[in-house]
C-alpha cells in the first residue's frame, strides 16, 4: 500500500527531527508517540498506533496518530486475540486486507475498529532482543493488500522505537542507581559527622553529670542532655537505615559503583560500574558472591595490572545475573598466577575462593585475556 511522495526536509525540519529524536531517547512516551507518527509517514497509511504491555498476557492500545475517534483508546488485547494479540503471540508481522471480514484473526474488537473506520491493517512486534515492548499498528480506511515491503517498513520503524525505549529504560535505571548511590554516600557522611557529634555530646553530658553530684541542678540538666542526645542518636540511626534502603534491583549496582569510586580514589585508576540492563533480585548469598568477586578482581587490578582504566558491567541473562570486570592493563602474560585453578601461590587464592563460592551457588567465574590487551573476569550466578 504505497504512500505519497514527500518533499525533502528543510534545515529547520531536520533540526526539529533531531530534537524529537533526542527527546525520544529519554522519554518512552515520546518514543511511542513518534513511532505512531512515523508509521503514517514511512509506510504511507493514514493511522498509526501502539499497544503496550498491560500484563504478561495482554497489551493495551495507546499512543495514536491520525485517528478520528477515541474508540480504540485503552482497549486491552489479550495475547492471541485480534490482530495485535496474534502478533504478540507469534512475534512476527501480520496483516489483513479487511479487518472485520478476515478469517485468520478473532473478531473481539470489530466494534472499535469499525468505529474508527479502519479496514486494511498491519501490525508488527515492538521488541529488541528478548525484550517485548508491545505492538506497532498501521491502519488504512479502505480495503487493500499489504505485503513484504510494508512489513519491512513497519519493522524498521519498530526497530528504531525499540532502541529508543531501551535507551530510555537504561537512562532511567542509571539515574535511579545514581540516586541510590548518593543516598548511601550521604548516609555514611551523616553517620560519621552528626552521629559522631551526638556521641560526643552524650559522653560529655554523662561525664558532667558524674562530676557535678554536688550541684543537683547541673547534674540533672546534664543527665537530661545525655538522654536527649541518646534519643537524637537513635532517631538518626533510624533515618540512616531508611536513607540506605534501596530497591533490591538497585542495591547491587549502587554497591559496585561505590566500590569503583573507592578504587579510583585509592589508586588513581579510572573505574566505573555500568548496569547494562535492569537487574532481577538476587538472594543475599548470591549478591554477596558477586560483590566479593568484583572486589577481588579490583584488588588484583590494583596490585598487578598496571591498568589505566577498569569497567565493571552488570546485566541480566536468562535466569541469572552476570558481571564482568575489564581492565586495559598488561594482560595475563605477567599474571598467570591470578587465574583460578592455576598454581602460583597466594596471589591466586582470592580469585580461587571467589570461583569456588560462585560454583557452590550454581554459577561460575572465568578469567581471559582481551584481544586488545588487559584482562576480563566474567562471573554469573543464578537468580
Amino acid at each position: 500500500m504505497p504512500g505519497a511522495e514527500r518533499p525533502p526536509p528543510t534545515g529547520l525540519e531536520e533540526l526539529g527531527g533531531d530534537l524529537a529524536t533526542l527527546l525520544a531517547l529519554l522519554d518512552p512516551d515520546a518514543a511511542l508517540q513518534g513511532a505512531a507518527r512515523l508509521v503514517t509517514r514511512e509506510v504511507g497509511v493514514p493511522v498509526g498506533f501502539v499497544a503496550v504491555p498491560e500484563s504478561a498476557e495482554a497489551v493495551r492500545i495507546d499512543h495514536f496518530h491520525g485517528t478520528r475517534t477515541d474508540a480504540l483508546r485503552g482497549v486491552v488485547v489479550p495475547t492471541g486475540y485480534g490482530l495485535g494479540g496474534k502478533v504478540a503471540a507469534l512475534r512476527t508481522p501480520v496483516w489483513v486486507s479487511d479487518y472485520c471480514t478476515n478469517a485468520s484473526i478473532t473478531h473481539h474488537f470489530d466494534g472499535p475498529v469499525r468505529a474508527e473506520g479502519l479496514r486494511g491493517m498491519i501490525a508488527v512486534p515492538l521488541q529488541r532482543g528478548a525484550t517485548f515492548y508491545g505492538v506497532l499498528y498501521g491502519g488504512a480506511r479502505e480495503e487493500g493488500e499489504f505485503g513484504s515491503r510494508a512489513a519491512a517498513e513497519m519493522e524498521a520503524v519498530a526497530a528504531r522505537a525499540a532502541l529508543a525505549l531501551q535507551v530510555a529504560e537504561r537512562a532511567r535505571h542509571a539515574v535511579e542507581q545514581a540516586v541510590c548511590a548518593e543516598r548511601v554516600r550521604l548516609s555514611a557522611a551523616l553517620h560519621d559527622s552528626v552521629g559522631a557529634s551526638l556521641f560526643a555530646i552524650g559522653a560529655g553530658a554523662r561525664e558532667l553529670a558524674a562530676t557535678a553530684g554536688h550541684l543537683p541542678g547541673v547534674a540533672e540538666r546534664a543527665r537530661d542532655l545525655e538522654r536527649r542526645a541518646g534519643g537524637a542518636a537513635a532517631d538518626l540511626r533510624r533515618s540512616l537505615r531508611a536513607l540506605q534502603a534501596a530497591p533490591q534491583e538497585l542495591a547491587l549496582g549502587a554497591t559496585l559503583q561505590a566500590d569503583c569510586e573507592a578504587f579510583q580514589q585509592r589508586t588513581g585508576v579510572r573505574a566505573r560500574a555500568i548496569a547494562l540492563t535492569a537487574l532481577p533480585p538476587l538472594e543475599p548469598a548470591a549478591e554477596a558472591a558477586v560483590v566479593a568477586a568484583v572486589r577481588e578482581a579490583l584488588l588484583n587490578v590494583e596490585k598487578h595490572a598496571g591498568a589505566g582504566s577498569v569497567v565493571v558491567t552488570l546485566s541480566a541473562m536468562a535466569g541469572a545475573v552476570a558481571v564482568a570486570v575489564t581492565d586495559d592493563g598488561r594482560g595475563l602474560a605477567d599474571r598467570r598466577a591470578l587465574a583460578p585453578g592455576t598454581a602460583g601461590g597466594e596471589r591466586g587464592l582470592g580469585l580461587e575462593a571467589a570461583a569456588v563460592r560462585m560454583a557452590r551457588l550454581g554459577g561460575s567465574l572465568q578469567i581471559a585475556q582481551n584481544d586488545d590487551g588487559g584482562v576480563t573476569l566474567r562471573a554469573w550466578v543464578p537468580c
